[in-house]
């Protein structure tokens, strides 16, 4: 079963994911973005177990899902990633393929 990558959980409701593959929290709430040192190596460690069919959640601040989405990428050469869409109260899926964003 794949997984889904919460980049940040904070008192949403994740349900509609569940259907990506069982849910996984990188951070909870508040976050120190400013020590990106830190929540790299955080970040690298949890998400090495991260598999190419797995998601990644965006969620919360933008310096938490660009560490996310750039650690899969030079893992995998490519990220799945979920969406939100508010007014359909669904996740999109979208992928990224690193070829598709060199120059």
């Amino acid at each position: 079963m794949s997984k889904v990558w919460i980049v940040n959980s904070a008192g949403h409701d994740f349900d509609a994911a569940k259907s990506y593959g069982e849910l996984i929290p990188l951070t909870v709430g508040r976050v120190n973005i400013f020590n990106v040192e830190r929540l790299l190596s955080e970040f690298k460690g949890m998400l090495a177990n991260h598999e190419k069919d797995d998601w990644i959640l965006l969620s919360g601040n933008a310096v938490l899902n660009v560490l996310a989405v750039a650690i899969v990428l030079a893992k995998h050469g490519e990220v799945k990633m979920l969406l939100y869409d508010v007014i359909k109260k669904e996740y999109v899926p979208r992928e990224i393929k690193f070829d598709e964003i060199k120059q």
